[in-house]
């Protein structure tokens, strides 16, 4: 039998300008392996207070996860670098996650485990309501 293959998407949620009817949307990426770190960059902070800092209103990024990622690949883990007291909010199948920098050893938050299938946003946020660019790294174990 051969080796599953897990199959996951990267994009952005639609942004809907002003009272306009069109959305634009960004194109989706498809990613069969992951042999390699992949990046995002964007703007930490929002102007919506939460427990995990000030977030966006709408996700930082979203990923589609159509397997269960551990099965095949162990880990996935997700993290984050860039200036700011930054946090990490991924909301998914599994629930809710929070993650702060420990900015006592200077280190952005950070993710790892195993993921179920489904959607998960995932929000770069800053405790000190500032925003500053960002890279996101997604990578397997």
């Amino acid at each position: 039998m051969g080796k599953k293959m897990n199959r996951w998407m990267i994009g952005a949620m639609a942004v809907v300008l002003g009272s306009a009817t069109a959305a634009v949307a960004v194109p989706t990426r498809l990613v069969t392996q992951l042999n390699q770190p992949m990046s995002l960059q964007g703007m930490s902070g929002g102007t919506v207070a939460s427990d995990c800092g000030n977030i966006s209103a709408q996700p930082s990024q979203q990923l589609q996860l159509t397997d269960e990622f551990a099965e095949t690949s162990g880990y996935l883990r997700f993290v984050v670098e860039g200036a700011g007291d930054l946090t990490l909010l991924i909301e998914g199948p599994a629930g809710r996650f929070c993650v702060l920098s420990d900015l006592a050893m200077s280190k952005g938050p950070e993710a790892v485990g195993y993921w179920l299938p489904g959607t998960y946003n995932i929000y770069v946020g800053d405790r000190g309501a500032q925003s500053y660019p960002y890279n996101l790294s997604i990578w397997s174990e």
